[in-house]
């Protein structure tokens, strides 16, 4: 009897060891496991920016420097009744978000104005400065014109040229559309919380 008490109580010492040592290692990896993302609900939301240009008759050409005979001028049709209404053209778009609309829209609208002075500045580039219209169209195709014989050069940058007289015209005003806002479900990571150090450990 005296042995089966021994027997039976060493196994309760090694069943209550090992039930500890699990739980423990349960909560370790709990701890180690990485924290699920927050599901938020973030409404996104935006607007369009246009101007409106008209078109003018190509500016003249300049002045010819000091002791050069100037070319003959060269006569102008006029313009199309029908090409010289305002064009509206797209100039940029706004976009936030935020989970919450109200502050999202708030944000959009603090923009707008500077936004629009923006979109008037790319619309005076494009249709009021023919340097500046030519100078983009040309920095925009610089790494292949480097790789072009003179002959296609210089038949690009003509082409370019027309291009932009074809867009002279004086810009009139910019606008924006209404803004418009739509909620998106996405996910974002959870906070990280800083492990604790175990003191027994070095």
């Amino acid at each position: 009897m005296k042995f089966d008490r021994i027997l039976f109580y060493s196994l309760f010492l090694i069943f209550s060891s090992a039930e500890v040592s699990f739980s423990a290692d349960k909560k370790d990896a709990a701890a180690a496991a990485p924290a699920a993302p927050v599901i938020a609900p973030q409404s996104i939301c935006s607007t369009e920016l246009t101007y409106k240009w008209k078109r003018l008759p190509p500016p003249p050409p300049p002045e010819p420097a000091a002791g050069k005979k100037p070319k003959a001028a060269t006569p102008q049709e006029p313009l199309d009744p029908d090409l010289c209404q305002p064009i509206e053209a797209p100039a940029l778009s706004l976009k936030e978000s935020g989970p919450i609309e109200v502050e999202v829209k708030a944000r959009l609208d603090a923009q707008l104005s500077e936004a629009r002075m923006h979109a008037m500045n790319l619309c005076i580039e494009l249709h009021q400065s023919q340097g500046t219209c030519l100078s983009k169209k040309l920095g925009a195709m610089s790494s292949q014109l480097d790789r072009m014989d003179f002959e296609t050069k210089r038949a690009i940058r003509e082409e370019s040229v027309n291009d932009c007289k074809s867009l002279y015209g004086v810009c009139l005003s910019t606008t924006n559309s209404d803004i418009t806002c739509r909620v998106e479900v996405v996910p974002t990571p959870a906070p990280v919380e800083a492990a604790t150090k175990d003191p027994k450990k070095k």
